[in-house]
């Protein structure tokens, strides 16, 4: 049965459905890249801007987990360097309220790139529709003019629909001709974010349980890390 409501949910969004998803989500897809999504590919778009030589990239993706537990085993800020491509530090080392954290890291970049270190400021949100939001700021960087981001976990039928934003201004000379190696290391990073999650979920369910934990501590106003 499973199986069969996975086709019918397929052919449904590749002919152009846009029921149980909002309206606004499933306008920024073609009906290809729609059905790219349900069959678990990742989906790339991006948005040029007059704002530094890279451009914004979006990441569409479908992961097997419920968007709370996505959630919570990504904001685990401390367990990011285990997992994420290239990055080697992820240090929470403020609060600046129990949902909005600062993390410093340590990045590997491409030669002839030196490591970039910077800080990010992280908030976590509930959304209206039971999805959750984490977005970030840029707080410090030795290699970076701009950073923003936000990463949305989306609740569909059995599945969560990830949609993941990233700009960055680099402050570097080489930076143009790095821009298929930006956007290949991004993809990199989700489809990295995608296996930990559906890891931990299916492995490790009483490390899932402590983040859960956390998260919903800091929804109840507690400070999560001690610092």
């Amino acid at each position: 049965m499973k199986k069969l409501c996975a086709i019918i949910l397929v052919t449904l969004i590749w002919a152009g459905s846009v029921c149980a998803v909002t309206p606004e989500f499933l306008n920024e897809l073609n009906k290809n890249q729609r059905k790219n999504l349900f069959e678990k590919k990742l989906v790339i778009n991006t948005i040029k801007t007059n704002d530094g030589p890279w451009p914004r990239v979006i990441i569409y993706a479908v992961i097997d987990s419920d968007p709370f537990d996505a959630m919570a085993v990504y904001a685990s800020y401390d367990q990011q360097k285990n997992y994420v491509p290239e990055v080697i530090k992820s240090k929470p080392i403020k609060h600046v309220t129990p949902t909005d954290v600062h993390v410093s890291y340590e990045r590997k970049l491409p030669w002839p790139l030196a490591n970039s270190h910077y800080t990010t400021g992280n908030k976590i949100r509930r959304l209206p529709n039971g999805g959750y939001l984490l977005e970030w700021y840029l707080v410090h960087s030795d290699s970076v003019e701009k950073s923003d981001g936000r990463i949305r976990f989306i609740p569909y039928m059995d599945v969560t629909i990830i949609k993941y934003e990233n700009f960055i201004k680099p402050n570097s000379f080489f930076a143009s001709l790095l821009k298929n190696s930006m956007i290949n290391d991004l993809k990199k990073t989700l489809d990295a974010i995608i296996f930990h999650i559906e890891e931990i979920k299916d492995k490790h369910p009483e490390k899932l349980n402590d983040m859960k934990r956390k998260i919903l501590d800091a929804f109840q106003g507690k400070y999560v890390y001690k610092l």
